[in-house]
């Protein structure tokens, strides 16, 4: 990148080259994904002012791949770097060569020119992470995820050097992350390699030395805790001699280390292994190159004579192996340490939905709520990760929060990318949750008042922004008007609309940011980025709010299928159920809501075989001879579990009796029938969600639930 002209690639096996001049809107970016590469004469009868930025598809250009085996390859691209010439011209004519390294394990090389592919570059066995081109645009160098770095001559596409690096820790292959040039070396043949495992090398591939500069694990002792080098770049500090690297790391901190001092001390030593702790050693290796002509766009990049096409030679490219030596001093501690913000790469949703666990990379493991922005815990202590097990404490954490008995519908998902824990909302399913009120906190509800967690967010989020909205347009009316709507409203209070939802909204904090993203067909509007507390009302629902969020806003119930609420099931005795009946058919097949709780189910049980509940008083009877008869049969024989009153009230405390309640009164339905789901006891407090995620088996769409008689005794 230079001057106003950059590129950019990612997922969509896409390159794209921009002019930052021309201040390219993102919905542009969006739109050129589907259109296909531009044509040379497209771009020579443009002129540069009128010509659009360029798209470069990988994907329709992997013609090596067997159709019947993979007949639509995406390969995402992980590098890029773009030639950067000295002639005079326009901006594009300055930058001519576009050179993308992607997971397919290629380098493609674009005439920026003429949008078409001039070269391809082959023999690495993994992704290929960064590359870099010389300024001269004569070579280019080469990061894998296979541990290796190529040197290139990329007029005869033919590989020139390799270098194979190792893991200090074990046998494989340390992956190469970043590479960057030497900024004093004018040829341009030596360079930093940073890698995976968190080691910085100085490579001088004309002299085959090399040093270790950095090493980021160097500082801590914690084995399961490693980083690994995201980027570098050498400051230069007045002189070689006083230059410093800069190091990021995955633990989001920029540390910086001896550089000048340390790469001079190489290049003058008579033996350079002596204390840099690195050995390369020849290797056989055979180079591996396609032969495509590439003496055209060269032949403009720099001060070549044309060539005539012809097929490069296969001379054999040296390659080295780099062994770091057992002993030695590293001089490779950081000088000094930019702090940064741990981000987050790890999370783990909740059964609940409303709480997510998350790890950074510092390995502080936190638990928050996303329906009030606030962490409740932190499980890290004096920042260790690991248990006293010697276990992961995420993995730990993650495993015991699963086994917890809560269903709820997924309504939202969890982007990292930034490093934040930022929430996704779509409209296509943050609506899918629906709860009790009272479950969700709010004490004060009704017992059958239902929530839609979707809902409830949406209407925290804009909150403030419907009140300024409102403010706005009332100023922006004339008297006249604001008595008009003053009658609408009254008029429209009067007649029968859809029921409005309840005004039941969670709290976040005012610091909270909310990012609005469009469709991509719709290319009238751009993504849009505030903070709560910064809603002023000049936000309007044309450019900056989405429909469906303002119809949320005024009361209107979210387009939901009902049906995708409701779960159906089964009623039927159990087996060894000698007292409670079979209901009738249509009584026993039923559909309900996936929050409808156990003990509504024996109320229904109880109501369509007309039983005759005894009273409180009978019940206590009842309970005192079954205990004392389990306890009997316990005692005959050792292997029949025991059953006691103490274990039955605490996995369920609503079976515990009340000393307040009228002895002569009925005793409740769930009091006296138990449910069965699939062998399993339910409590009277679960509902038909936990049923069907917890116990229903994989091969049947209905939950079957048996009902049996409490307190048995014969």
């Amino acid at each position: 990148m230079t001057c106003s002209t950059f590129c950019s690639g990612g997922l969509d096996c896409s390159v794209f080259v921009w002019d930052a001049e021309r201040l390219c809107s993102i919905r542009s970016y969006f739109e050129s994904i589907s259109n296909n590469i531009v044509s040379n004469q497209q771009v020579n009868n443009q002129e540069f002012g009128q010509k659009p930025f360029q798209q470069y598809d990988i994907q329709s250009l992997q013609n090596y791949y067997p159709p019947h085996l993979n007949p639509q390859p995406k390969h995402s691209v992980y590098a890029l770097d773009i030639s950067t010439c000295g002639n005079n011209g326009t901006l594009i004519e300055q930058h001519m060569l576009v050179a993308a390294g992607s997971t397919d394990q290629l380098v493609r090389l674009y005439d920026l020119r003429t949008s078409s592919k001039v070269g391809k570059l082959r023999g690495h066995k993994d992704n290929i992470r960064c590359l870099k081109l010389t300024t001269d645009g004569k070579n280019c160098i080469t990061g894998s995820t296979d541990g290796t770095v190529k040197y290139w001559d990329l007029r005869n596409q033919r590989c020139l050097q390799t270098f194979s690096f190792n893991s200090s820790k074990t046998s494989t292959n340390a992956s190469i992350w970043t590479l960057e040039f030497d900024p004093f070396d004018t040829d341009q043949a030596s360079f930093t390699i940073g890698t995976r495992d968190g080691f910085v090398y100085y490579l001088d591939a004309k002299n085959k030395k090399m040093c270790t500069v950095a090493d980021l694990n160097s500082m801590t002792s914690q084995s399961f805790n490693k980083h690994s080098v995201l980027c570098t770049s050498i400051a230069p500090k007045g002189g070689k001699l006083s230059s410093t690297i800069w190091v990021g790391s995955t633990d989001s901190n920029i540390y910086e280390f001896e550089y000048g001092k340390l790469v001079d001390g190489l290049s003058a030593s008579k033996d350079p292994y002596s204390e840099n702790n690195a050995v390369l050693t020849p290797k056989s290796a055979s180079n591996s190159f396609n032969a495509m002509d590439m003496s055209p766009v060269f032949s403009n990049l720099v001060d070549y004579s044309p060539l005539t096409p012809k097929t490069p030679s296969r001379a054999r490219a040296s390659s080295f192996q780099v062994q770091r030596k057992p002993s030695g001093t590293l001089h490779c501690h950081p000088k000094s340490k930019i702090l940064g913000c741990p981000g987050i790469i790890a999370h783990f949703i909740l059964n609940c939905r409303k709480r997510v666990l998350v790890k950074d990379n510092s390995g502080r493991v936190t638990l928050w709520d996303i329906t009030t922005g606030n962490m409740i815990k932190d499980y890290t202590e004096l920042n260790n990760t690991m248990t006293d097990d010697g276990e992961d404490l995420f993995e730990t954490l993650c495993n015991d929060f699963s086994k917890e008995m809560i269903s709820v519908r997924n309504w939202f998902t969890v982007e990292k990318k930034l490093g934040c824990l930022e929430i996704v909302l779509n409209p296509n399913e943050c609506f899918n949750a629906e709860n009790y009120a009272f479950e969700s906190g709010f004490k004060d509800a009704i017992e059958e008042e239902k929530v839609n967690y979707g809902v409830m967010t949406i209407q925290a989020l804009f909150r403030n922004w419907k009140e300024c909205r409102n403010e706005v347009l009332l100023q922006q009316m004339s008297e006249e008007e604001r008595k008009e709507r003053e009658e609408r409203l009254s008029t429209e209070q009067r007649e029968d609309l859809p029921q409005l939802l309840p005004e039941r909204t969670f709290n976040l904090p005012e610091n909270t940011s909310v990012i609005v993203h469009f469709e991509k067909n719709d290319s009238e509007k751009s993504p849009f980025k505030k903070q709560l507390r910064h809603f002023d009302g000049n936000e309007t629902e044309i450019t900056h709010i989405p429909q469906w969020v303002v119809d949320i806003l005024r009361g209107i119930p979210p387009n939901v299928n009902p049906q995708s609420h409701k779960l159906s099931f089964y009623l039927e005795p159990a087996h060894d159920e000698k007292y409670l009946g079979p209901l009738l058919q249509n009584h026993a097949k039923l559909v309900a809501h996936r929050i409808l709780r156990i003990y509504k189910v024996a109320s229904h049980i109880a109501t369509k075989l007309n039983l005759e509940l005894p009273t409180v008083k009978e019940l206590e009877e009842s309970k005192k001879l079954y205990y004392e008869l389990k306890a009997k049969e316990h005692e005959e024989n050792p292997q029949i579990p025991l059953i006691t009153q103490q274990d039955d009230e605490n996995f369920d405390e609503s079976l515990k009796l009340s000393a307040e309640r009228d002895p002569n009164s009925q005793c409740r339905p769930e009091e006296f029938i138990e449910i069965i789901c699939y062998g399993n006891r339910m409590k009277n407090t679960w509902n038909l969600a936990i049923a069907n995620a917890f116990y229903r088996p994989n091969n049947v769409s209905w939950i079957t639930l048996n009902y049996r008689q409490r307190y048995r005794t014969k």
